[in-house]
C-alpha cells in the first residue's frame, strides 16, 4: 500500500513538473481580484509529501501587489516548506489591472493530504 501511494505521488509530481515547465515561459496574467483568487489556486505547487506530515496545513499570508504588477509577500505563517512553495508559486503571477497596484490582500490557503 505504501509503495502504491509513493508511486501515485511520483506520477503526480512528474505531471506537475511537466506542466510547470511547459507553462513557465510566460507569467499568468491577472486582470481582477476574482481572477487573482483563481490564479492563486491554479499556480500553487504542492510540496513533496513526507512521513510525519500533517493531514492538513494552513498557510496565512498577507501580500501586496507592487507597481510592477508583482506580488510581494509581506507576512506568511505556516510550515516552512509550504510557505517556500507558496512564495515560489506566487512569482508566476503578473497583475495587469493597475487599480490593484498598491493594494494589500490577506489569503488563507489550506493544503489537504487526501489518501
Amino acid at each position: 500500500m505504501k509503495k502504491l501511494m509513493n508511486a501515485l505521488v511520483l506520477v503526480f509530481v512528474m505531471s506537475t513538473i511537466s506542466v510547470t515547465t511547459l507553462s513557465a515561459k510566460e507569467p499568468v496574467k491577472v486582470n481582477s481580484e476574482t481572477e487573482l483568487e483563481n490564479a492563486i489556486k491554479n499556480v500553487v505547487e504542492f510540496p513533496r509529501i513526507e512521513d510525519g506530515d500533517a493531514k492538513t496545513t494552513t498557510i496565512d499570508m498577507l501580500f501586496k501587489v507592487n507597481s510592477e504588477g508583482k506580488i510581494q509577500v509581506v507576512s506568511i505563517e505556516g510550515t516552512k516548506k509550504h510557505c517556500r512553495k507558496l512564495r515560489r508559486s506566487l512569482k508566476k503571477l503578473y497583475i495587469t489591472e493597475e487599480s490593484m497596484y498598491g493594494k494589500y490582500f490577506n489569503k488563507k490557503i489550506t493544503f489537504e493530504l487526501i489518501k
